[in-house]
C-alpha cells in the first residue's frame, strides 16, 4: 500500500509506484482526499480527487486505488484494508511517524519500507505546481 496526493502525476510518482509494487502481489494506492490535502499541505490540489483517481487508473501501475480517510489519524483505511507492507516516499517523514505510532498502538504486523527518489529530489509535485 502507498499513500499520496498523486496530483500532477510525473515520473517520480511512476518510479514510486513501480518500486512499491516490488514488495507484494498487489499494490493499493491511497489518494488523499481534497480535504486532507488542504489540512496537511495547506493548498487545494490542482486536480480534484476524482480526476487524481482517474489519472492513477490510467497509469495502470496500481492494482487498486482507494480514497483516503477524510479525518486524519483515524486510519480507517488500514482497518478495512490491512496491507503486509506500506511503502513510503523519501519525503513522507511525518506520515512514517504517524504510521509507526498507529501500527505499534494497534499491534499490527505491517512492515514499513522507504522508496528513494527518482534520479534526485528535483522531481516533485510542488516544483511542477510552481510552473502552472
Amino acid at each position: 500500500m502507498v499513500f499520496g496526493v498523486f496530483d500532477l502525476i510525473h515520473e517520480g510518482h511512476r518510479h514510486f509506484l513501480r518500486e512499491a509494487k516490488k514488495f507484494g502481489r498487489q499494490l493499493i494506492a491511497v489518494a488523499a482526499s481534497d480535504a486532507s490535502v488542504i489540512k496537511l499541505k495547506g493548498f487545494i490540489p490542482v486536480h480534484p480527487l476524482s480526476d487524481r483517481v482517474n489519472n492513477l487508473e490510467a497509469e495502470m501501475l496500481a492494482d487498486k486505488i482507494l480514497k483516503g480517510d477524510d479525518d486524519l489519524g483515524s486510519w480507517r483505511i488500514l482497518k478495512n484494508h490491512t496491507p503486509d507492507v506500506i511503502a513510503l516516499g523519501y519525503d513522507q517523514k511525518n506520515l512514517a511517524e504517524s504510521l509507526k505510532g498507529f501500527i505499534a498502538k494497534n499491534k499490527l504486523q505491517i512492515k514499513l519500507v522507504s522508496i528513494g527518489p527518482h534520479v534526485d529530489k528535483s522531481l516533485h509535485s510542488s516544483t511542477l505546481r510552481k510552473k502552472i
